[in-house]
């Protein structure tokens, strides 16, 4: 009896110790990459690499998915992933919540995967743009890399590195400006 007793209460720590786990943020987040990595992984079409989901990677992936194109989306905002979730878009597009500048990120995100057709930089931050740049045309030298920079120093930068389009939304503002004015 007194036996029995025991295993009942290892049983118990066991089963309680198991839950601790299930509930732990570190555990949750490796199970999200795995399924995030393995979805990845089994694209077998042309892809793109979206850093950055604010206004203008939202804008992005809607006109990829409404062209029948595959994406694969990063960002550091855990609220802009789960709104990507949220959108009814015509075709599935895994998300990460995670740095962008990263090499293992975008390792994860499927830099090195044959089918990946480019990477697309649209953070704020114009390290974290040049960095993305920099590691994508580094480990895939005939990816396309395009780049949102907000200065003429950081465009020239990535420019050195290869990158094969930088847009600046200011001077591409203030063009559009300057000819509805003319």
């Amino acid at each position: 009896l007194f036996a029995m007793y025991m295993t009942v209460v290892a049983w118990l720590y066991a089963i309680g110790k198991i839950l601790a786990l299930i509930q732990d943020q570190a555990f949750r987040q490796a199970v999200i990459e795995s399924a995030f990595a393995r979805g990845v992984s089994n694209i077998s079409e042309p892809f793109y690499i979206v850093c950055g989901y604010g206004d203008t990677g939202g804008m992005l992936v809607r006109a990829l998915t409404q062209r029948g194109m595959r994406a694969v989306v990063v960002d550091v905002d855990a609220d802009r992933i789960n709104g990507l979730e949220l959108e009814d878009l015509p075709i599935h597009i895994p998300g990460l919540c995670a740095n962008a500048s990263k090499v293992i990120t975008l390792k994860e995100c499927g830099l090195l995967n044959p089918h990946c057709a480019g990477v697309v930089a649209l953070t704020d931050d114009d390290q974290v743009n040049l960095k993305i740049a920099i590691t994508a045309k580094l480990l895939h030298p005939g990816i396309k890399v395009i780049c949102r920079a907000e200065t003429h120093d950081a465009e020239a930068n990535m420019a050195s590195f290869g990158t094969d389009w930088i847009i600046n939304p200011y001077d591409l503002f203030a063009s559009h400006l300057a000819l509805c004015l003319h």
